[in-house]
């Protein structure tokens, strides 16, 4: 630092000017670079100090990162999970309405119909279908609800057994072919109640598959169509997992 070797001229001088000896003098130049080497060593120890908070603040802040990151992570998953759910409700409320259906159909004469009849019903083949969804058989599934389309295009379960379709699609990480699955929902049943997860499931798709701008679009005009459903919320946190990406 400059203002010691001035400084130290200036005490010289004072102490010749006072008519100090030699000793003096000596010990005055001794004190002065003493001085001079504790107020360095000071500086370097405080750089080292100011370093160590530094490199703690960038450790904390990626500690902050990553609990941000688990967090996100953490809400897709319950996401996830309340889809799942919602498909078991669609369970109940499918085997609901296969209750329904069949009593429709009266066991006449008291006995109960031959095999081969039962299981030609509509009813009974979606559900066979759907079972083997449930259980992950997803190959056996699509042959299955594909067949009971083939046999039962017209019935009130088509839209569903080609949602199920897609969502085996999905399940296997067949993308591509869960969009283009996913597509005939939306546009052979515009007015079945599997349109808004289609919708939905379309633009995951496309997530899935690194598309993030067609994803956005799919996911926005599901929520301008539908922004009330359970869908559209779940849209809304993609849309802003997205933003943060």
């Amino acid at each position: 630092m400059r203002l010691f070797p001035a400084l130290l001229t200036l005490i010289i001088i004072a102490g010749i000017s006072a008519g100090c000896g030699g000793n003096q003098l000596t010990q005055i130049e001794t004190d002065v670079i003493r001085t001079q080497k504790m107020l360095e060593t000071d500086r370097s120890e405080t750089h080292v100090e100011i370093e160590s908070l530094r490199k703690d603040i960038v450790e904390l802040k990626s500690r902050i990162d990553h609990l941000v990151k688990i967090q996100a992570d953490t809400k897709i998953e319950l996401d996830e999970f309340g889809d799942m759910l919602n498909r078991f409700i669609q369970v109940i409320e499918n085997l609901k309405t296969t209750l329904a259906r069949s009593q429709r159909f009266p066991e006449s004469a008291g006995e109960p119909p031959g095999r081969d009849e039962t299981t030609q019903r509509p009813e009974f083949v979606y559900q066979t279908a759907y079972s083997d969804y449930i259980n992950r058989k997803f190959d056996l599934a699509i042959l299955e609800f594909q067949g009971f389309l083939n046999s039962f295009p017209e019935s009130e379960l088509a839209d569903n057994a080609q949602y199920w379709i897609s969502e085996c699609y999905y399940a296997m990480g067949r993308y591509e072919d869960a969009i283009q699955s996913f597509d005939m929902v939306i546009t052979e049943y515009p007015d079945g109640e599997k349109l808004v997860a289609a919708l939905l499931k379309k633009g995951l798709s496309y997530i899935e598959l690194g598309d993030n701008q067609q994803a956005r679009k799919i996911l926005e005009d599901l929520i301008n169509r539908f922004p009330f459903s359970e869908e559209s919320r779940i849209a809304e946190d993609r849309l802003k997992n997205l933003s943060n990406q």
